[in-house]
């Protein structure tokens, strides 16, 4: 599950132990790095700056990659207080970046009960599992960073499950604010818009036309503009970071 690249960052071989001064490595930690925008991430810039360590958690093994993996069960949360804790114990964990997320577009008439329950849980319940545990277990200054959805401020047609579990998740980083603030670490949203991944692949082709030219520059976001806002939350201070939704496209 852990996985760290330094041959590609030009800094030779990676290990999770603690260094000579007695420091533990700084890390960021991705979950949900199994497809979608979390599988893009780790390709795009982020991933190749200047920061020293990136373990990377992926939910399922990444298709079409060799890269190393476990499973991160996000339906089992005292399992994934187990996998953080682990890591913890190994790295300074200083941002963690929740990519995952479940995506379902249509009428509550034909939504099944099913549906609303694993759309409700991946966007909302898990992610507010995991403030508690990342709470607890991110280093010294640490932050977490969740992403939401344009959807939270639209009213689009068929979109009720899905904008309704981003928006609570939205209500709780605003709310949960001060209290990361006065732990001394950092909680924030970043409130994607229209993205060349992830959701706007679940939609059939015309409406996805559709969106695309109603976009101020006729194309989506890409994954870097997504990437260079992380970096720039990874080195602002708590204060000024805390509690905030960053709008990325949205407007």
């Amino acid at each position: 599950m852990f996985f760290c690249d330094r041959r590609r960052l030009g800094m030779g071989k990676c290990n999770f132990k603690v260094g000579v001064d007695g420091e533990k490595q700084r890390t960021i930690l991705l979950i949900g790095g199994s497809g979608g925008i979390g599988s893009a991430l780790i390709q795009s810039n982020l991933f190749n700056s200047n920061i020293a360590c990136i373990p990377t958690y992926f939910a399922n093994k990444p298709i079409g990659s060799e890269l190393p993996w476990q499973y991160y069960d996000s339906k089992d949360l005292l399992s994934a207080e187990s996998v953080i804790e682990n890591l913890s114990t190994k790295c300074d964990i200083d941002m963690i970046i929740d990519a995952s997320g479940a995506f379902f577009a249509s009428t509550i008439e034909k939504t099944s009960l099913d549906t609303i329950r694993d759309v409700a849980w991946t966007n909302f319940v898990a992610p507010l599992a995991l403030t508690k545990i990342a709470l607890k277990f991110l280093g010294p200054s640490g932050k977490i960073v969740f992403l939401s959805s344009v959807t939270t401020q639209l009213n689009v047609y068929g979109s009720s499950v899905y904008a309704a579990s981003k928006s609570g998740l939205e209500k709780a980083i605003s709310l949960l604010g001060p209290e990361y603030e006065k732990s001394g670490k950092a909680i924030c949203g970043i409130r994607l818009g229209y993205m060349d991944y992830g959701m706007t692949y679940q939609i059939n082709e015309t409406t996805r036309n559709q969106i695309k030219n109603s976009l101020p520059k006729g194309e989506f976001l890409t994954i870097d503009e997504l990437a260079n806002l992380l970096l720039k939350l990874f080195y602002s201070d708590l204060a000024s970071v805390t509690g905030n939704i960053y709008d990325l496209g949205v407007k």
